[in-house]
């Protein structure tokens, strides 16, 4: 019968106050667990949680498909009520949500699999480095969804990389982006709420509580249901779209109590007794704002949140996803603008002006013979032309350095003068100097050039460029010059590129140079 028998309990500690921890349980006097490490306690406080599994009781399947949009939650059917649907969901809110713990969504059917039991956009070890998760709603399954309820949406849905939820969008790799780049609307079309965990020990222990709170409390609340297209409902923010606004929500617990107790075996149990949960929106000085919810200002966490997930509603998706676009080498139609100096970074000058000698990237032209002649055809084209002006266009390069004009100020070196290479030692070759050898040799700012950006002021000789470096092996225009000071990574080599792991972001790996035309 032994496989059979009830455990007996050889001693216990039934009111144990305040946190689940090692250091508390010994605080009020419980010695049941000096003989357990602080790892040890922490795996059975997590057991005395409330599993997430049986919230549904519909099991992993289930719940995947709920958190990625999928479910007969998200899209159920109009002859069933959606409390007919979630009647257990329902029930569990009402009697244990405000006094039981709940465990961060795990299960082990899935514990042989990659992600260590976790659904992949709530995997704590792979991902959720932010510490922050949230939901995105985008239209409710109510018959009443209307002008009313979508004046509740708080955000505007800006872009989304597909690679970060494979298994939402079953899409190994792609990107969505919602709307046009170039858009001042501020129209939000998503209502967004989300959590953070960072640095607040007890949100962290109730995290999965806050789970429940802004998704399934979310759906039985307002009715929201339906997912963004191509990501998740809910997940941690990095496998989420980039969006400009999160209400954020947190918690406080009162009246935490536990009991623990110890078998025969010298087995440890504990069992949550008691607590009181609070559910509200953060203080934030009334500004209901997920980031401003995350940790100190500055702090490397909230700038990450700012810059890549949740940016603000002061310039809406229209930078971002620009950029975001920009980096994948794609392009919005271009403008009609006749200006050399383009409303976008996209737009080619004006052919009738300009007329483009050389480029790199998506602006690369084929090579005309060897660099001697290529000089040649560079010179005679800029004896022609009516400014003295070469124009280097770069769409990759950081917003300050896509426009510069070079003015020559004094007459062009012969090929046979003494300077820089390319043509060789004794030879200085004008279409190399820009290309890839930027040197000081009949080349000095303020004497035999200037540097200017925008075109108007190349023109009327105004605001030139007050700083400027030289002589870099295989680095070319305009080598660390810069308005006022020094730059990086904004030069050009046809040699050995410009595209590096130290310029995420801006580099000169898409540019082009122009000569005005007569």
């Amino acid at each position: 019968l032994s496989p059979f028998m009830i455990q007996v309990v050889s001693a216990n500690c039934n009111q144990v106050s305040g946190p689940c921890t090692r250091a508390n349980i010994l605080a009020n006097g419980c010695t049941l667990v000096q003989s357990f490490s602080d790892d040890q306690i922490h795996d059975f406080c997590e057991a005395a949680a409330f599993p997430f599994v049986e919230i549904s009781d519909k099991y992993y399947q289930f719940d995947q498909n709920y958190m990625d949009g999928g479910s007969s939650y998200n899209y159920h059917h109009h002859n069933r009520t959606l409390l007919e649907q979630a009647g257990r969901v329902e029930r569990f809110r009402s009697n244990f949500v405000g006094q039981r713990k709940v465990a961060w969504p795990h299960y082990t059917a899935l514990q042989s699999s990659t992600n260590g039991g976790a659904m992949r956009q709530f995997n704590l070890t792979h991902s959720c480095q932010l510490q922050t998760a949230m939901c995105c709603f985008t239209q409710t399954n109510r018959d009443d969804d209307d002008d009313d309820n979508r004046q509740q949406y708080n955000s505007q849905v800006c872009h989304h990389d597909l690679a970060t939820s494979r298994t939402s969008s079953h899409l190994y790799s792609g990107f969505a982006s919602y709307g046009s780049p170039s858009s001042s609307s501020n129209n939000n079309n998503a209502y967004c709420v989300g959590f953070s965990w960072r640095d607040n020990p007890t949100i962290n222990d109730y995290k999965g509580n806050l789970l429940v709170d802004i998704s399934y409390h979310t759906l039985l609340d307002t009715g929201r249901t339906t997912n963004i297209p191509g990501a998740p409902l809910c997940g941690c923010v990095e496998h989420m779209p980039t969006i400009t606004h999160a209400a954020c929500r947190t918690l406080t617990v009162s009246n935490e109590g536990y009991s623990v107790s110890t078998d025969l075996n010298g087995g440890l149990r504990i069992v949550q007794t008691s607590a009181a949960i609070n559910y509200q929106n953060c203080n934030n000085n009334n500004n209901n704002d997920l980031v401003l919810a995350t940790t100190t200002p500055n702090s490397p966490q909230r700038n990450t949140l700012r810059q890549q997930h949740i940016v603000g509603n002061s310039n809406g998706c229209a930078s971002t996803t620009s950029n975001f676009l920009n980096r994948r080498f794609l392009a919005p139609e271009a403008s009609s603008s006749s200006s050399s100096s383009s409303s976008s970074v996209y737009d080619e000058p004006d052919a009738t002006k300009w007329i483009k000698m050389m480029g790199q990237g998506m602006d690369y032209i084929p090579h005309k013979g060897n660099i001697t002649q290529r000089d040649i055809e560079f010179r005679h084209q800029f004896a022609a032309s009516p400014n003295q002006l070469v124009y280097r266009r770069c769409p990759s390069c950081h917003p300050l350095y896509r426009h510069i004009y070079y003015k020559r100020k004094t007459p062009l070196p012969s090929l046979s003068s003494n300077g820089g290479g390319g043509g060789g030692a004794s030879s200085w070759n004008f279409i190399n100097l820009l290309m890839n050898d930027w040197t000081n040799v009949h080349n000095v700012l303020g004497v035999d050039f200037d540097l200017y950006s925008p075109y108007d002021d190349a023109l009327t000789e105004t605001n030139p460029w007050t700083y400027c470096a030289y002589n870099s092996r295989n680095v070319g225009f305009p080598n660390r010059c810069g308005p006022t000071g020094e730059s990086s990574c904004q030069h050009n080599s046809h040699v050995v590129g410009t595209s590096h792991s130290s310029c995420p972001v801006y580099d000169a790996s898409t540019h082009a140079f122009y000569i005005e035309l007569p």
